[in-house]
């Protein structure tokens, strides 16, 4: 285990000779520990998010180079056919899919970690070629705002009914702090401040620190829980957080749609109240204000007033 950056060190400290010789051995043996270690140690060193890159990216990714490697049994890694990545891609993508077709955000991850794995075994010098270097995924037919609605106010408030006193934080931070679950989870006491009705993000997504409003009724449901320093507030993990929403929704009949439309439901309520894109990029993180106009999208009741009569 250890941190990122000693399990970086084992790939970056060696000469370059023998990081080349260890990439290609991992690459002719196929070792999915050694290659994911290889692959890790290029995202934390040359990444966008450098160190600083989530454990939920790091998990995904880690997932997708397991994913491709089991894809590319039949290739050799070092000298992978030219189209060989178009068409991992496209298989992905194919709507005829078995299980079931894979959702375009899913692809575009999966991509990313392929060419993450091709990357990092570039960067050692066991390789030239690139698979993925002009495949690009196909543009998602469906608009962002036609995905994960946004729980509705009235259903949010049915969940606060009967939910328990942590199911209500989690709810709370989600829907009235806007918080992704992780970042629910990961809160500790010295994060909030009660006082000046605020919380601090420490490491939100891409590693970026933001402070947070709280409301009323927030504010109340910290006061009232039980809080340990150093100690995790709401004490389980982000899976366990999804599965007691979703036990939630099934007391209460509300459509279960992941823990990531609390946080919707957020940012929706406020762009409803103030109408400002920026209001919302603030309270969300939001880095680029395009992000935050999906909310525009979701809290736009004009339309729906002006047909519901036709």
């Amino acid at each position: 285990e250890g941190s990122i950056t000693e399990r970086t060190r084992t790939w970056i400290a060696l000469p370059p000779g023998d990081l080349k010789r260890n990439a290609a051995r991992a690459a002719r043996d196929r070792d999915p520990v050694q290659l994911w270690s290889l692959t890790e140690s290029w995202l934390c060193t040359y990444g966008k998010a450098g160190a600083r890159v989530s454990p939920k990216t790091l998990e995904s990714y880690e997932v997708g180079v397991r994913q491709v490697l089991a894809a590319a049994s039949a290739i050799n890694l070092l000298e992978p056919p030219r189209d060989w990545g178009a068409g991992y891609v496209r298989t992905l993508e194919d709507p005829q899919r078995v299980p079931k077709p894979m959702s375009a955000s899913s692809v575009r991850v999966r991509l990313a970690a392929a060419r993450a794995l091709w990357s990092a075994l570039r960067w050692s010098g066991a390789t030239q070629s690139d698979p993925f270097e002009f495949v690009h995924p196909a543009k998602d037919p469906t608009p962002a705002w036609e995905k994960r609605q946004p729980y509705q106010q009235s259903q949010l408030e049915a969940l606060l009914d009967i939910a328990e006193p942590r199911e209500r934080l989690i709810l709370l931070l989600g829907g009235h702090a806007g918080l992704r679950i992780a970042e629910s989870c990961a809160l500790v006491p010295e994060d909030v401040s009660l006082e000046q009705r605020q919380l601090r993000v420490q490491h939100g997504k891409g590693g970026k620190a933001r402070t947070v409003n709280l409301s009323k009724r927030l504010c109340d449901a910290l006061l009232e829980y039980p809080m340990r320093r150093g100690v995790a507030i709401l004490g389980i993990a982000p899976h366990g957080a999804r599965y007691a929403l979703r036990r939630l929704c099934l007391i209460a009949g509300v459509p279960y749609s992941a823990t990531h439309p609390l946080r919707h439901a957020s940012g929706t309520r406020l762009y409803s109240q103030t109408k400002d894109l920026e209001t919302v990029a603030r309270h969300l993180g939001h880095a680029n204000l395009e992000t935050s106009r999906v909310y525009a999208k979701w809290s736009d009741q004009a339309l729906k007033r002006a047909v519901e009569d036709w």
